[in-house]
């Protein structure tokens, strides 16, 4: 005989000051990623660039 599994409840919706800083961290992890990202592009650029080249 298999015991039925009991759906557990969705947890209650976060609050609106809670909603805001879920979405400000959010939005200021993926300003930092994408700075990162401009960051050791541009690193790796110019690493492989030979000293004749004209900078950008």
């Amino acid at each position: 005989m298999r015991a039925s599994r009991r759906a557990t409840p969705w947890p209650e919706a976060p609050g609106r000051g809670q909603q805001g800083v879920a979405s400000t961290m959010n939005d200021t992890t993926r300003e930092a990623g994408s700075a990162i990202d401009i960051a050791l592009m541009g690193s790796i650029h110019v690493s492989h660039c030979p000293p004749s080249c004209p900078p950008p």
